[in-house]
């Protein structure tokens, strides 16, 4: 086995046992950080998490995250979320508005779009969806989260082989990272899961920037092109990966 996969095994021990003796460790624990925190993934998204010390913010959230021009706000209540225009409550069009914790989120700059990012747990789950808001509707847009996993599996797919030959396959983790400036488009990044299971390609990691609301992708970058234009945004989940990649998965294309 190579050094880099033993490296991947112990490290995933490591979070483990750290999730039992030291709670506060925000990569296993679903503890919150303190409210209006960075993003796990993004520094320019907001930890949805305002519980109180030593729980679960499921149970205690109520949060607002307001639109850049101020005349929206999305309000997470536990595990819940709708957006506010002035006194008018808008409901997600398609049912309940779900989003568990883990979590953040990022407004687009024209305030017409937003962004969450979570899991239900930390090493794996992960997935971005992206909403667009009007005066009287919210509504997904579709399949952004399905455009780059089935994009990242091409060339990074995480497929563990059993002891029985019996092969099972990993969907990688999606986290938004950075809108652009004038909100056509969303840097996406996604990763394989950073423990044994995926082996070589633990942790491995590659951004898209996606058109929005088409969906498209406009731009690949690999882990060093990645950093290298984006390093001011990137939340501590992709510094430690970066931290972890050999030469070659720093420059390999997404």
């Amino acid at each position: 086995m190579k050094a880099v996969n033993l490296r991947r095994i112990t490290l995933s021990c490591a979070y483990v046992l750290m999730a039992h003796v030291c709670p506060n460790v925000h990569a296993q624990s679903r503890e919150c950080l303190p409210g209006h925190s960075p993003g796990f993934w993004s520094k320019r998204a907001t930890d949805l998490c305002t519980a109180v010390k030593g729980t679960v913010p499921d149970a205690t959230r109520d949060m607002r995250i307001k639109s850049p021009d101020g005349e929206r706000a999305v309000h997470i209540v536990r595990d819940s979320w709708w957006v506010e225009v002035g006194s008018k409550r808008i409901d997600l069009a398609s049912g309940r508005a779900y989003v568990s914790y883990p979590a953040e989120l990022a407004w687009s700059p024209n305030s017409r779009f937003f962004y969450v990012t979570w899991s239900e747990g930390n090493i794996d789950g992960w997935i971005t969806q992206v909403y667009e808001v009007s005066e009287s509707d919210v509504r997904e847009i579709p399949n952004v989260a399905r455009t780059i996993k089935e994009a990242f599996d091409q060339r990074h797919a995480c497929v563990s082989v059993g002891a029985d030959g019996t092969r099972t396959r990993y969907e990688p983790n999606i986290g938004a990272l950075a809108w652009l400036g004038d909100s056509s488009g969303l840097v996406i990044v996604a990763e394989s899961i950073p423990d044994s299971r995926c082996d070589a390609q633990a942790g491995e990691f590659g951004g898209y920037v996606v058109s929005i609301p088409g969906g498209n992708i406009l731009r690949r970058y690999s882990p060093s092109e990645l950093v290298k234009r984006w390093r001011g945004v990137l939340g501590r989940r992709l510094q430690g990966n970066y931290a972890d990649l050999s030469p070659e998965q720093k420059r390999a294309e997404p």
